[in-house]
């Protein structure tokens, strides 16, 4: 009887060892974590790298369509804001309701915060394709003039080099704002003004 007491004193684990186990998987966590981050930002990385694939094949499809690349930022009437690159390639990102609802014609249409009907339209709205997962920016803000949530857009268009650094290239003055104190390059892919 004695004997079978002291085997059963000896089963369980003591506080020592109970420490001990939870500190190696303590440590185990500890060097498997950032490998874990790794391939989570090594995924985030790729799916923008598909986003930027899919980006430069709507281009691609417009410009096979209509023979030129969209306007990289086109003036509205009365030389007030107008839409970007990213309003008329809508279409080919499958975004054609989108695209239809927005008003491209109007005074402001490309001012968000001065054309009530197109912030009607885009607020709340995330298109995928055009957000980077590695963005540090949220993917919704309500910019204080507009109180309407909005999507931050993680991808641009190129304009141009700019006319420093001995880059040698047209400039435009006149563009999308009213003010033509501004010098934006022309010599890119998707300039203000005018389609390439």
């Amino acid at each position: 009887m004695a004997d079978r007491k002291a085997t059963n004193m000896w089963q369980g684990f003591t506080i020592v060892e109970l420490l001990v186990a939870v500190a190696i998987l303590a440590l185990l966590v500890a060097l498997l974590l950032p490998a874990v981050q790794s391939s989570r930002e090594s995924a985030r990385a790729a799916n923008c790298k598909n986003h930027l694939r899919q980006l430069a094949l709507a281009l691609a499809t417009y410009e096979a369509t209509y023979r030129e690349f969209p306007i990289g930022a086109a003036s509205a009437p009365y030389r007030t804001m107008g839409v970007s690159w990213v309003v008329p390639t809508l279409p080919f990102l499958e975004e054609t309701a989108l695209a239809d609802a927005y008003d491209r014609g109007s005074m402001h249409s490309g001012d968000i915060g001065l054309h009530a009907a197109n912030r009607r339209v885009v607020a709340g709205k995330v298109i995928p394709v055009l957000r980077c997962p590695s963005s540090p920016f949220p993917e919704l803000e309500a910019p204080v003039l507009t109180k309407a949530q909005l999507a931050a857009i993680s991808y641009v268009g190129i304009a141009g080099a700019t006319p420093g650094d001995g880059f040698v290239e047209h400039r435009v003055s006149r563009c999308c704002l009213p003010t033509l104190d501004g010098e934006i390059g022309a010599s890119g892919m998707l300039p203000p003004g005018r389609s390439v």
